[in-house]
């Protein structure tokens, strides 16, 4: 069974996707370096690399070898919460410094609730629980404080910053443009590689209480290689994606996940990598 979702919650996901961000972060580290805001810009460039560094350790560590929380039904941060959390604040309180030094406090503010809308939509889709999204949207907020101390004065801007940038989140409205990063697909293979599994330990197995099995490398014919049923799914729309495990952003069909862990009524709460 599958539940259609409002287009906008995919709308306002599509606005952490990687393929977005990092543009929108490049962006926003030009504009500030050439503003003379140098040492905040490595402060933040470092903090995000660490933060993104992170979020993908745990994913891999999930997929690869199980290690996560049923309690909590954690596996893994929610990259998409954690990168809009960690990037919007930086770039919007740029934009409305360069206005005044007072009004970057707004912009900042305005940032972090666009990161919480982008974790409000996750949830929604059912593609995280909510300690995924609450940890994700904290740690992606740290990030951004390391960049604060280039916002305590007025710092210039300039028209191809607002041009660049609000074109790429014009883009975020077509699903292909913002996910032309195939993010999850490479953290599949890392964590396979890694692990030497032939698949990737899911929420389902987590939340039954079931271990990551393994499989010696040895004993396949042709070595390490992801699944062939992994890469032959159809998205939301009945367009072809990457991996099959990508389903979890259009629907849940397992009935074996409580209620609870996700918002009552959002959609049929399924399990999920």
């Amino acid at each position: 069974m599958t539940t259609a979702f409002p287009q906008y919650w995919f709308d306002f996901t599509h606005l952490g996707a990687a393929g977005l961000m990092l543009p929108v972060a490049l962006v926003t580290v030009v504009g500030l370096w050439f503003a003379g805001k140098r040492v905040a810009v490595l402060a933040w460039g470092g903090a995000l690399g660490l933060g993104v560094a992170v979020v993908l350790a745990s994913k891999i560590a999930f997929m690869g070898w199980g290690i996560g929380s049923a309690r909590l039904n954690f596996t893994g941060f929610s990259g998409h919460t954690m990168l809009a959390s960690a990037i919007f604040p930086v770039w919007l309180g740029w934009l409305f410094a360069a206005l005044s030094a007072r009004l970057a406090p707004f912009g900042v503010a305005l940032g972090l609730g666009v990161g919480a809308l982008v974790g409000w939509s996750r949830l929604a889709l059912g593609a995280h629980s909510e300690s995924e999204v609450v940890t994700a949207w904290l740690l992606g907020s740290v990030v951004s404080l390391a960049a604060m101390p280039a916002l305590r004065k007025p710092v210039r801007s300039s028209g191809w910053a607002w041009l660049v940038v609000m074109l790429l989140l014009a883009l975020s409205v077509d699903g292909s443009l913002a996910d032309y990063l195939p993010t999850r697909l490479w953290e599949l293979r890392i964590a396979l590689r890694l692990s030497g599994r032939d698949k990737p330990y899911t929420r389902a197995e987590l939340l039954r209480g079931e271990r990551p099995t393994f499989v010696d490398k040895k004993s396949r014919p042709g070595g390490w290689q992801v699944r062939e049923d992994l890469t032959t799914a159809h998205d939301c729309q009945g367009n072809p994606t990457v991996l099959d495990i990508q389903k979890r952003d259009c629907a849940r069909a397992s009935t074996e996940v409580p209620a609870s862990i996700f918002d009552a009524g959002a959609h049929t709460p399924v399990a999920q990598i």
